[in-house]
C-alpha cells in the first residue's frame, strides 16, 4: 500500500488535550524542517530516516510479511488494490452502511490487513516509538514536503505524498485513510491507527497548501498557517476524518 503508497479509541476530551500538547510542540519555523541544523535537527532527521525506512519496506525493497500481504490482496481484489479498497469505503460512505457493512468486507482480507498494519507501525515505532509529537512532527515534514533526500531516486528524492498523472493531486492520502478504517474498523491496532489518523489528514492539509516539488527541497510553509491546519486536523475524531476524506482531491474549502 504505498502511493509512495502505490509510492486510539480516545475520548474527545482527552484527545483534545493531547493534540493542544502537540500542536504547541511544532516547530515555531516550519521552514526550519528538513535542515540539518536547529533545535529540531535531531527530529528532522529520524523523519529523514523513518520515510526512507517506510518507502523501503512497503515498496522499494518490501519486508516478506508486507509483500505476502500485497500479493494475497492481488489475487483477491485484482491488480487496483488501493483503488478497489477506496472504493470500497467510499460505496459504504455514500450508501450509508457505513462502517458495519463495510467492516464486515474487510474482515475477508484481515490477515493482510494485520500484515500490513504490523509493517507500517514497525516503521513508525523503530524510529519514533513512544514520541507521538516526534511523530507529529515526521508527518508535518512529509506534507510540507521538507525533506530532500539524496538516496532517493533521480527525480523523486523529496520524502512526501507522490503527485498523480500530470502532476495531479495525490490520492495517496485518501488510499491511506481507507486502509486505516479497514484496518481500525476490523479490530486490527485500533487504538493505534485511530491516533495516526489525524495525522495523515494533516499531512494532506500541509501538501495541498504547500504543494512542495517531489525533486528539489522546499521552504516549508509559515508557522500560522502550519499552526492553523495542526489546529483543526489534529483535533478531529474518525468521522470528521471520513467526512473530510470523501472530498477529492483537495480538503473541503482547499484547492
Amino acid at each position: 500500500m504505498n502511493d509512495r503508497l502505490s509510492r486510539r479509541g480516545v475520548a474527545r476530551v482527552s484527545l483534545g488535550l493531547a493534540a493542544g500538547a502537540v500542536i504547541a510542540s511544532i516547530p515555531a519555523n516550519a521552514q526550519a524542517a528538513g535542515r540539518s541544523r536547529g533545535p529540531n535537527a535531531r527530529d528532522d532527521a529520524r523523519a529523514m530516516e523513518l520515510w526512507h525506512a517506510f518507502d523501503q519496506d512497503t515498496y522499494h525493497r518490501p519486508v516478506p510479511a508486507f509483500a505476502k500481504a500485497m500479493d494475497e490482496l492481488h489475487q483477491k481484489l485484482g491488480d487496483q488494490v488501493e483503488g478497489a479498497l477506496l472504493t470500497s469505503w467510499r460505496y459504504h460512505m455514500r450508501a450509508g452502511t457505513y462502517p458495519q457493512s463495510f467492516a464486515a468486507r474487510m474482515k475477508d482480507f484481515k490477515d493482510q490487513l494485520s500484515a500490513i498494519s504490523q509493517t507500517e507501525l514497525a516503521v513508525f515505532d523503530r524510529f519514533f516509538g513512544e514520541d507521538f509529537k516526534g511523530l507529529t512532527r515526521a508527518f508535518s515534514t512529509f506534507g510540507q514536503g521538507t525533506l530532500f533526500d539524496p538516496r532517493e531516486e533521480q527525480g523523486n528524492q523529496v520524502h512526501t505524498m507522490n503527485y498523480g498523472p500530470n502532476g495531479s493531486a495525490p490520492l495517496g492520502y485518501h488510499i491511506w485513510h481507507a486502509f486505516i478504517r479497514a484496518m481500525a474498523e476490523t479490530g486490527i491496532d485500533a487504538d493505534r491507527w485511530n491516533q495516526i489518523n489525524p495525522l495523515v489528514g494533516f499531512a494532506w492539509a500541509l501538501q495541498t497548501a504547500a504543494k512542495p516539488s517531489v525533486a528539489t527541497p522546499n521552504p516549508g510553509l509559515p508557522h500560522d498557517v502550519v499552526h492553523r491546519l495542526a489546529h483543526k486536523w489534529l483535533r478531529m475524531d474518525q468521522q470528521q476524518l471520513d467526512q473530510e476524506f470523501m472530498s477529492i482531491p483537495y480538503p473541503n474549502g482547499m484547492s
